[in-house]
């Protein structure tokens, strides 16, 4: 089981430049930075096709290999 504590998304450029990506393709450019306990930080970044960036965003996720109880 895996879930999102906390996710920020910074947007870097306007409305505009992100309509003007249309449905190309983007790079995504993540990394976790650290783990301890079951939580792991992410970040990433997000480049238009042109090497522009676009947005970039911070993850907060807690992993437990545990099965979940039955409800």
């Amino acid at each position: 089981m895996i879930t999102t504590v906390v996710y920020n998304v910074f947007f870097r450029v306007g409305a505009d430049r992100l309509a003007a990506t249309g449905e190309g393709h983007v790079l995504l450019e993540s990394r976790c930075s650290a783990g301890t306990r079951g939580f792991f930080d992410q970040d990433t970044s997000i480049w238009s096709a042109g090497g522009e960036l676009l947005a970039q965003s911070q993850q907060l996720a807690w992993f437990s290999d545990k099965p979940m109880a039955a409800s």
